[in-house]
């Protein structure tokens, strides 16, 4: 038994680790169910038998290979790309608690308000439905914050009724449609400039870890090549946490697809 002493107490501080991230901390429940997923790996590779601990580890490894190549991409997207002089950046939406919007939300807020200052001829779709423990929708609670700091209730489109990514940017294209149809004819602004030679230049705006998975359902589901603007996750272990459970969803993601359940 004491050869497994140090596997054993390993995996019981990784154990603790989790308990503490999933239960006292808001946010961090993936890195909890890594620290978990790292406890019983070492358990097992210390408990089985050197013919099944082999293979074991060789399912490990080619996991990693997969995590780490999915991980690789959303770091790589998570810069953003292509997203200056915009006609419609859609917002996507994030937790609300109660009436005031998660650090995720505002995280996203704050890009917002940023790119929206910086391009006043933008227009803005705030998008994201009502869930529970959410007293007003993310696309209210989005519109309401970036009224206060300045941003004139015209230039703010809000799309209310999406769950899921691929809503997110659904719903937002038709708003954006019937958006556009009425600015180029109406008498009261401009028309949007250029239109309606060229065709109207779309930016995705959410968090960094998440640009990766919106960009890539915007392809693959909606044939809509966006351009994207991140918002900078503002607690480093949060970031960490949603870094490592984007590369996970991605994989989820490429899973359902191969078994014709997406």
């Amino acid at each position: 038994m004491k050869k497994y002493t140090a596997a054993i107490i390993i995996s019981a501080l990784l154990l603790a680790a989790a308990v503490i991230l999933k239960f006292a901390m808001r946010g961090y429940g993936f890195l909890a169910l890594v620290f978990c997923a790292f406890a019983v790996a070492i358990l097992l590779v210390a408990l089985l038998p050197k013919s099944l601990k082999w293979v074991l580890m060789s399912c490990i490894l080619a996991f990693l290979c997969v995590f780490g190549g999915f991980e690789a991409s959303v770091i790589r997207e998570s810069r953003g790309r292509d997203y200056e002089n915009a006609d419609y950046i859609i917002v996507l939406g994030a937790a609300v608690h109660g009436d005031v919007p998660s650090r995720s939300l505002g995280d996203r807020i704050n890009a917002a308000a940023e790119y929206l200052k910086a391009y006043p001829e933008c227009h803005a779709v705030l998008s994201g439905g009502q869930g529970p423990g959410e007293n007003l929708s993310e696309a209210e609670a989005m519109k309401k914050v970036l009224m206060a700091r300045g941003i004139e209730e015209y230039r703010l489109i809000t799309e209310d009724a999406s769950t899921s990514t691929i809503e997110n940017l659904g719903n937002s294209l038709e708003k954006i449609i019937e958006n556009a149809k009425t600015r180029m004819s109406s008498e009261a602004r401009s028309p949007l400039p250029g239109a309606p030679e060229r065709p109207l230049k779309l930016v995705i705006c959410s968090s960094e870890y998440h640009l990766c998975r919106a960009r890539y359902v915007g392809r693959k589901y909606l044939q809509m090549n966006f351009g994207t603007y991140p918002a900078r996750t503002s607690l480093p272990g949060i970031r960490l946490n949603n870094f490592l459970r984007e590369a996970a969803g991605m994989i989820a993601m490429k899973f359902y697809e191969m078994t014709g359940r997406l």
